[in-house]
């Protein structure tokens, strides 16, 4: 089951003005996303996400992705939310440390992310390591080629705890903000 839910500060989080005014508002950019592994070689294309507004009254992330950018639309969607699950220090560093928690039904999966502290927009996170505890290492029996293997983590404490591990590890991936779906493709050099 989804760990994070509205009594939680999800982003996006709904809110009203005296003035009559309401919506959804995010400190995560929504648009497209790159997803590049930081063992990938230069020349690699990416993957690509993207997040988008659900609407002004329940307030969600329509998550779709990871594709190729020209898929995303195809690649089917879930509804997410992102959630800030505590602080760490990796080094002298201060560092956030925060959960793309995504679906709801059957259950939620979970991408670990960590980001210095800042005020302004969020536009990149590292993606951490995904190093499953053996105790919480779930497989189904085999099926071909196709892994049923699966991390089981079924509480915030246990969540964090991983959390916390994995920002002391070498980051898995970047995340970055590219811009909306309509932009220009900013990864491409002008005129290609």
């Amino acid at each position: 089951m989804p760990l994070y839910g509205y009594q939680d500060d999800l982003v996006p989080e709904h809110f009203s003005d005296n003035d009559g005014s309401f919506g959804c508002m995010s400190r995560v950019a929504t648009g497209d996303w790159t997803f590049r592994r930081n063992d990938a070689a230069e020349k690699d294309q990416p993957d690509w996400m993207r997040f988008g507004n659900y609407g002004v009254f329940h307030c969600a992330i329509i998550e779709s992705g990871p594709a190729d950018r020209d898929r995303l639309e195809k690649n089917g969607y879930r509804y997410s939310f992102f959630v800030q699950i505590g602080t760490t220090r990796v080094g002298d560093q201060p560092v956030e440390l925060w959960v793309l928690q995504s679906g709801m039904r059957p259950g939620s999966d979970y991408l670990l992310l960590a980001r210095a502290p800042s005020e302004s927009l969020i536009k990149s996170f590292d993606v951490l390591q995904r190093q499953c505890p053996a105790a919480n290492r779930r497989e189904g029996p085999l099926m071909d080629v196709w892994s049923t293997r699966y991390c089981s983590i079924n509480s915030r404490r246990d969540l964090i705890a991983l959390a916390k591990a994995m920002a002391m590890e070498p980051a898995l991936a970047k995340l970055t903000f590219v811009g909306s779906e309509d932009a220009e493709d900013e990864t491409k050099p002008p005129g290609n």
